[in-house]
């Protein structure tokens, strides 16, 4: 397949991440909804998208095509100009409803630190937001995806994430549309010091939505980019990045 990993290859992979006794020889090449409903990340494509083999208007066509998924999820980066370009959000939610493609979520890098400790910045970037939060109702996303980078002590750094967080909630919660800190380095990766920003449409750090989704924990390893969200509701669900797929743990 020209875009990276096969689906039987990506399967088999997925497959030899979760507990033997979870999946059974039939199922390696045959991956039922009963179990998992798996999403493609667009970061799984990067180095195809970025080399312009792929453009970003084709993601959900080659999802369903070339990897028989019918979920996606977006990162702002491939149409950064695009978020308040009604025609093209037309163009691509057209598409993914062409291939029965559902649009979870975008992930949204490089609109600034959400817990910037300069006031003025950290209100800039929650704003930079509001656009993307706009494009994921469109599109019929349930989340974005954010980043909380701070400054300052651990302590410190909670309460300013935690403003930045509970300001942008405040915008997307009357839209409809979650807000999840992805465990992306600094405060946000140390699991003792997650914080939410106390709203029902907040995730709570571990790029965990508002369902309380979990991840087993054999399953955890470089193939998915998804963590344990430390609570859960019963709903399992995984997030699986392709170009990391070159071990079975998890």
């Amino acid at each position: 397949m020209p875009h990276g990993i096969g689906r039987r290859a990506f399967l088999e992979s997925v497959a030899a991440a979760l507990p033997a006794a979870v999946f059974l020889p039939p199922l390696m090449t045959r991956f039922t909804s009963s179990l998992f409903s798996i999403s493609l990340a667009q970061w799984s494509l990067h180095r195809t998208l970025y080399a312009g083999e792929l453009d970003n208007l084709d993601f959900p066509g080659v999802t369903r095509t070339e990897y028989g998924l019918d979920a996606v999820e977006y990162v702002n980066s491939f149409f950064k100009d695009k978020a308040e370009d009604q025609g093209y959000l037309r163009e691509l939610k057209q598409r993914a409803d062409d291939h029965g493609v559902k649009s979870l979520l975008i992930m949204c890098d490089g609109e600034g630190a959400i817990g910037d400790p300069d006031e003025a910045a950290r209100t800039q970037a929650v704003e930079n937001h509001y656009r993307w939060v706009e494009a994921a109702r469109y599109l019929g996303c349930h989340s974005i995806r954010v980043n909380a980078q701070s400054g300052g002590t651990p302590e410190e750094q909670r309460e300013l994430a935690a403003d930045g967080l509970r300001r942008l909630v405040e915008f997307a919660e009357p839209r409809g549309v979650n807000v999840i800190v992805e465990n992306h380095g600094g405060l946000s990766s140390n699991g003792e010091s997650r914080t939410t920003a106390g709203s029902r449409r907040t995730g709570n750090g571990w790029r965990a939505s508002s369902e309380r989704w979990t991840i087993p924990a054999a399953a955890r390893s470089p193939i998915s980019g998804t963590s344990e969200s430390g609570r859960t509701s019963g709903t399992t669900a995984t997030r699986v990045y392709l170009s990391s797929c070159r071990s079975p743990r998890r």
